[in-house]
């Protein structure tokens, strides 16, 4: 295909891309700023029981800090920061944003009632949400598209490494200082502060190896014929959009109820210690949900070769109904061992719908309206999945069950029906009829000459 080129009805992009060795240099620093990221946002959930205990608040009031205050906050930020990204140097907007967020998640640590906290912990939200628009228009502008795939799934990978980590340093921080209070330059911090400090404190390592990345031109896409901006875009294809933003918000809702409260319910249910069910918590999770997206990124990435249209939206709908019933069954288990055979066999299941359901989003739109479109992706899954997973978990325990020893059940309920509603609005999205405006991106992109040609060159 000549330079210029339109294909299956795709507008070819122009722009310079980064040589290999700082491909692999902007890819792991943005797979280190991820795990930092997802450390500070998640590790409050081992903190449940020691803050909850410590400043005298319920169980309903600790999920707003544990994920409302956060996401509500990070929800504010995301498109006033997308619209920032289109216009600065996004190397410093994600250098500023790294610095303010790990600032905020160690004065947390300095915290010692309920609105200060919660204060602080919208000030991280604020913060954190900055750094995914910045992150993905500079990945996109600096890595070719046919290599695009695998740089983004090593670096959501450090989502699943962040969560895990968050979990093993809580729990070993946690167990390390006990429930004596510990002086650090004449101040007196409890447990739950010292992890803060210790996980914000992670990201000032990182700062001086951003100042390593070049900034790269920003890529530019002509003009699409048939499509007159966004707008017309999401009003055509509106099934697909609500279908895939529906069934994201669902599961991640179902996913981080569950992940928030599953410490608490191994204490409660089992007695076991804060610092065990973090270690053991973590070190499972992320070995499971890694495998889990190893195997449904080869899976669905040869299906889709093989010309299956819609396997991402299969993939996440087979996925959901056989991974579901694991979580109900293993929480009703009556001991550790069977209970954690069929969290695993969960976990590897049905988190795929992570990966099939952002490469949705990503082949189903035209270049030029990615951004927006990962930007909606991205609310939901903040606002719904982050924000009210945790707290729908609480509700349910402390509104319907009214005891807070039987979380497990609340959290088998949460899991069970917002599982089912995802189903719902999966069939909704694989109703979608009529054009498909991004067919033929891959192949467009990824066989043209002229691109691969030009990263050679590099």
């Amino acid at each position: 295909m000549a330079a210029g080129t339109i294909e299956h009805g795709v507008p070819p992009e122009t722009g310079v891309h980064y040589g290999p060795r700082l491909q692999v240099l902007l890819v792991i620093t943005m797979l280190l700023v991820w795990i930092v990221a997802a450390v500070d946002k998640l590790v409050m959930y081992l903190l449940i029981e020691p803050i909850r205990q410590d400043i005298g608040v319920s169980d309903f009031q600790m999920s707003f800090l544990v994920g409302t205050a956060f996401a509500v906050a990070y929800a504010a930020g995301g498109v006033p920061f997308g619209y920032l990204a289109d216009r600065i140097k996004r190397k410093w907007q994600i250098f500023f944003a790294l610095l303010a967020w790990s600032v905020f998640s160690m004065a947390c640590g300095f915290a010692g009632g309920f609105l200060i906290l919660l204060f602080m912990r919208g000030l991280v939200g604020l913060a954190e949400s900055a750094f995914p628009p910045a992150r993905d228009s500079l990945v996109a502008d600096a890595i070719p598209p046919h290599r695009l795939g695998f740089a983004n799934a090593v670096m959501t990978s450090g989502g699943v490494l962040g969560g895990g980590i968050a979990l093993i340093i809580g729990g070993l921080v946690s167990g390390a200082v006990g429930t004596a209070p510990t002086e650090i330059a004449g101040f007196q911090f409890k447990q739950w502060q010292l992890v803060f400090l210790v996980t914000g404190s992670a990201g000032l390592l990182l700062l001086p190896l951003l100042l390593f990345l070049p900034e790269v031109p920003r890529k530019h896409y002509a003009a699409t014929p048939g499509v007159t901006g966004f707008g017309s875009l999401m009003r055509k294809r509106w099934r697909f959009y609500v279908g895939v933003a529906g069934a994201t918000g669902m599961l991640s809702a179902a996913s981080n109820g569950m992940t928030a409260w599953t410490p608490a319910f191994l204490n409660r249910e089992f007695g076991i210690s804060m610092m065990e069910a973090g270690v053991t918590l973590g070190a499972v999770q992320t070995i499971a949900i890694l495998i889990s997206f190893l195997i449904s990124g080869w899976g669905i990435d040869f299906l889709f070769r093989k010309g299956i249209r819609r396997v991402h939206l299969n993939w996440t709908l087979i996925a959901t109904v056989l991974g579901a019933p694991m979580y109900l069954i293993a929480f009703q288990m009556p001991g550790l061992v069977l209970f954690y055979a069929f969290y695993i066999v969960g976990l590897i299941v049905s988190l795929g719908y992570a990966v099939a359901l952002v490469s949705a989003i990503q082949i189903e739109t035209m270049p030029q309206y990615r951004g927006r479109a990962a930007a909606f992706y991205y609310l939901v899954l903040n606002i719904v999945g982050f924000g009210l997973g945790p707290t729908i978990v609480a509700a349910v325990t402390d509104f319907v069950i009214k005891d807070s020893a039987r979380v497990g059940e609340a959290i088998v309920i949460t899991v069970g029906v917002l599982s089912a509603i995802a189903v719902l609005f999966v069939l909704l999205a694989l109703r979608q009829r009529g054009e498909e405006p991004a067919a033929g991106v891959v192949p467009a992109l990824a066989t043209a000459p002229d691109v691969l040609a030009a990263d050679r060159a590099v």
